[in-house]
């Protein structure tokens, strides 16, 4: 629902750690969307999101975004793609490692149904007591409103590249090994 995801101004000032999240696409104009989310969570365990780049892009628009996109996150944030499957995959996990040297870049396998992927951070975002929101904000930008329209039509919206991204960008905070600023 709409209402579990409050819009906010601001990002604390006690953000913890930060991940982007990548789902990418290489189609100029039409098909698939690249989507990067990045999520922040901060030291009261509240969650973020509070940057998206979206765009129809070809292939090397992709790569020239993602690095454009880590040099404004700065090094501090762990960036992750979702690695598809076969050897394409492999090789554009292994080309955007290069293309990111100096960050902290992966890949992630996707496994399970996609659903299954988007029910931990659906139940942060449900997790309201009384009137109050749930645990994942989203900051008030220009991209708010397609961000949440697109995760209210879940499957049955015509894209879902934001919110897989989103899904992967918690599941990384939450199940992954994310560094916090802390350790860095």
């Amino acid at each position: 629902e709409r209402g579990w995801f409050e819009v906010v101004d601001t990002l604390p000032s006690d953000v913890l750690k930060s991940v982007r999240f990548w789902d990418a696409a290489g189609t100029e104009g039409g098909g698939d969307y690249t989507a990067g989310i990045r999520m922040d969570q901060s030291r009261s365990g509240l969650y973020y999101i509070s940057d998206v780049v979206r765009g129809q892009w070809a292939s090397s628009a992709v790569d020239a975004v993602m690095r454009e996109t880590a040099a404004l996150d700065g090094p501090r944030c762990l960036i992750r793609e979702e690695e598809e499957g076969g050897s394409a995959g492999k090789a554009v996990i292994a080309s955007h490692k290069k293309l990111l040297a100096g960050y902290r870049y992966d890949g992630v396998r996707a496994t399970g149904e996609k659903s299954t992927r988007w029910k931990p951070l659906a139940s942060q975002a449900r997790a309201a007591i009384g009137e109050r929101y749930g645990n994942v904000k989203v900051l008030n930008r220009p991209w708010t409103k397609a961000l949440l329209d697109e995760i209210m039509a879940g499957r049955r919206g015509k894209h879902d590249d934001q919110i897989d991204a989103v899904a992967g960008a918690f599941n990384q905070l939450t199940l992954g090994k994310v560094y916090t600023s802390a350790s860095w």
